[in-house]
């Protein structure tokens, strides 16, 4: 059996949002840019980095955001 997908956020206020960079150029750049409009609608932000683009992100990644964040935006770039 599968995970549940979670639920949409009625509301961003007081909501945690972690950026999650796959490690491609330019990546950063924009989430840096969705975090600041995220920001503005009440959410906190956090950055974290994949240690590589090309690799599923590890299980201890995973529970880690799943502990420290409300929702993830993951952003793949080149």
């Amino acid at each position: 059996m599968g995970a549940k997908r979670a639920k949409r956020l009625a509301d961003l206020r007081h909501r945690r949002v972690l950026m999650l960079d796959c490690g491609k150029r330019g990546g950063d750049a924009i989430l840096a840019s969705v975090a600041r409009r995220l920001e503005a609608l009440g959410a906190t932000t956090s950055m974290n980095t994949k240690s590589s683009a090309h690799r599923m992100a590890s299980r201890k990644l995973i529970e880690s955001v799943a502990e420290r964040a409300d929702a993830v935006v993951y952003g793949v770039v080149d």
